[in-house]
């Protein structure tokens, strides 16, 4: 972390004296602690996306204790404070009390778009889409609830994207489960890969433990997906009449959320439809067009 913070105080130092900007705008942690030193020649906007608030994990509860004066401070001199959810602003409130305004994340609702049903795939498909399977997202519990609603129907599948530490145990989990002929890996791709095969699946189901608000279940949206996601973050935000929100950590709940789904496909297809609607409110037309009127009110 300090090594970061030392080669961006260079390189943005070289950046501001070029006399070429007249606002700017850093994350969270560490990078607003530069924008707080250099804000006596250039304002600046504070965007806080989650784990750069303290609080948001309860691991580094110590460390928070510890660099929350500075996260403070720099916050306060800040123009504008901006968070990707209501949520996460309630938690930086434990910090600072400073205005905040919410702008969620954006997605590129013209890469990722929904497709005609004929062009789904054949087997009922579930994903958890563009997540990297870290120790944060929950995982393990979508495969656990997987296997439940794959032993009552299993013409069913669970398609997972993207390389993580967890891609291995997670292998043997599923195998472990009797259902690795029915989850499959298909590793790393590009954005432009899984634009193309996010609109084919059916479901998409993230069950993390902490978010602010992820950018994978803004993309499934955009592809018109129902969701399936756990109450945290901006979680609620999202999910609003176009999907089922089921507790953290509890895989019956994920099991029976995806059977309701899989059971009814009139549900399945107003849940698609409110999803496309929802993202298209939440383009990165719409998204930048907010934080560029911050820079230029700054």
């Amino acid at each position: 972390m300090l090594c970061f913070t030392l080669a961006s105080w260079w390189q943005v130092s070289k950046l501001l004296f070029s006399d070429q900007y007249s606002s700017a705008l850093y994350f969270g942690y560490p990078s607003a602690l530069v924008g707080w030193f250099y804000g006596w020649k250039v304002p600046y906007v504070v965007a806080l996306r989650g784990a750069d608030v303290p609080g948001y994990n309860p691991k580094f509860s110590a460390y928070y204790r510890l660099i929350k004066p500075m996260v403070a401070l720099s916050w306060k001199k800040a123009k504008q404070v901006v968070a990707n959810s209501q949520w996460l602003a309630d938690l930086a409130g434990n910090t600072a009390q400073v205005p905040i305004k919410i702008i969620p994340n954006g997605v590129d609702a013209n890469l990722f778009r929904s497709v005609n049903e004929t062009r789904k795939f054949k087997t009922f498909t579930v994903t958890a889409g563009g997540t990297i399977p870290g120790p944060k997202k929950g995982l393990e519990y979508l495969l656990e609830g997987f296997a439940s609603f794959h032993q009552q129907h299993p013409q069913t599948e669970l398609l997972l994207f993207g390389e993580g530490s967890l891609n291995e145990k997670l292998k043997e989990q599923a195998q472990q489960l009797g259902v690795e002929d029915a989850v499959k890996f298909a590793g790393q791709i590009t954005h432009q890969q899984l634009a193309q095969q996010l609109p084919r699946c059916h479901v998409f189901c993230l069950p993390s433990l902490a978010e602010g608000m992820s950018n994978a279940m803004l993309e499934a949206a955009a592809c018109g997906l129902p969701i399936i996601a756990t109450d945290v973050g901006g979680a609620k935000e999202v999910v609003d009449g176009n999907g089922i929100i089921v507790k953290t950590k509890n895989s019956n709940e994920i099991a029976q959320a995806l059977k309701k789904i899989y059971a009814d496909e009139q549900l399945r297809l107003r849940m698609s439809k409110k999803s496309r609607e929802k993202a298209e409110k939440m383009g990165w037309g719409e998204v930048g067009g907010e934080y560029l009127s911050l820079l230029e009110a700054s």
